[in-house]
């Protein structure tokens, strides 16, 4: 196929600056480890 939609790139495996999920997993971390003690329960969370 001469016309692709997508394209596809191939990272380097363990790279945390190519991994933007790993990113935002990190910050949803520590926003938890921050805030945690205002709830009552994690569901709170």
């Amino acid at each position: 196929m001469a016309n692709n939609l997508y394209e596809i790139y191939k990272f380097t495996p363990n790279t945390p600056e190519q991994n933007l999920v790993a990113d935002i997993w990190l910050q949803t971390k520590n926003f938890v480890r921050k805030f945690i003690h205002y709830c009552q329960s994690f569901e709170v969370v």
